[in-house]
């Protein structure tokens, strides 16, 4: 399934489910898969207006500095194998690349530092980030693309992604929170026609989506679409507004302002909405390891 082609999942009930089980199924009958941005998202590699950003892997521990390099992609080592083995041209894509700061090197004023996870899971990295990489990180940030699902993803994205955004998304994480119990209340009937179950629209949705937003990190998809449906709902709602789900402002916008932080009291527009959910759906996404083919039997591989 080459990554640049569509292709339309469909998944369809084997056998009956128990009454049990339907009795108590609060959710809608059918959801979206992006099946053409699951390999992207795998691979590491987020699709912009102006390039393809390819994210490093996880490194052992260290001071390492984030380095923009322009088609680095080819000559990275990792998922350049599983995106090339998806009919990706490799070849047209940047890469954000970790290198080791050398010790003796001055640091540069204009850097911000992250914390990042390494390979060693007791030990934590520094990353330092220059201010031209950090617009690329707030680009990368908001072309995330829309899902109302939790990723299987590429862990230095999301590893790197959330180290970036996590300041600014605590500052708005009551806001958001309170913002999707809000339109719990005030949109159950359009839930209701979506396919939520009336009683768990009215008495749960709304404060299930809070709780989980903040959280901070999960690994529920049930959650996740929970809180995707009721940004879907809002943003549906808002037609004298256009509003991409793949590609927000709101990151670039906060990255370059003087005073990024305005009252957490400010209503969330749409576009703002969107963005702080994206970031939601990536705190709550798990991990996968891209590489695990090395570890596939060679006769199988070769069947």
């Amino acid at each position: 399934m080459p990554v640049r082609s569509i292709r339309i999942l469909k998944q369809r009930a084997i056998g009956q489910r128990s009454p049990a089980i339907a009795d108590n199924d609060v959710y809608p009958p059918t959801y979206g898969a992006r099946v053409d941005k699951c390999m992207r998202m795998v691979a590491g590699v987020i699709v912009t207006p102006f390039s393809e950003i390819a994210f490093p892997g996880r490194k052992p521990p260290g001071n390492w500095r984030l380095l923009y390099v322009k088609r680095g992609f080819p000559g990275a080592h990792g998922s350049r194998h599983l995106y090339n083995m998806n009919g990706g041209k490799v070849y047209e894509i940047d890469l954000l690349a970790m290198t080791l700061i050398d010790p003796n090197q001055e640091p540069s004023l204009d850097s911000l530092k992250l914390t990042v996870p390494s390979l060693d899971d007791k030990v934590v990295s520094t990353l330092s980030v220059s201010s031209a990489v950090q617009e690329a990180l707030a680009l990368a940030m908001d072309c995330l693309p829309w899902s109302a699902m939790s990723w299987s993803i590429h862990r230095g994205l999301r590893d790197i992604l959330i180290a970036f955004c996590k300041p600014k998304m605590d500052f708005y994480r009551d806001t958001l929170a309170e913002k999707l119990k809000t339109i719990a209340r005030e949109r159950s009937d359009i839930l209701e026609k979506r396919g939520w179950d009336s009683a768990f629209v009215r008495e749960s949705i709304g404060e299930l989506a809070a709780s989980a937003i903040r959280a901070g990190s999960g690994n529920s998809g049930d959650l996740v679409r929970v809180a995707a449906d009721l940004v879907l709902v809002s943003v549906d709602n808002q037609s004298s507004v256009s509003v991409d789900l793949d590609e927000t402002r709101f990151w670039r916008t906060i990255t370059t302002k003087h005073n990024p932080n305005p009252s957490p009291s400010h209503i969330l527009d749409a576009d703002s909405l969107v963005a702080l959910t994206k970031c939601f759906v990536l705190e709550w996404s798990i991990d996968f390891d891209y590489q695990m083919y090395h570890g596939i039997p060679v006769d199988m591989v070769l069947q």
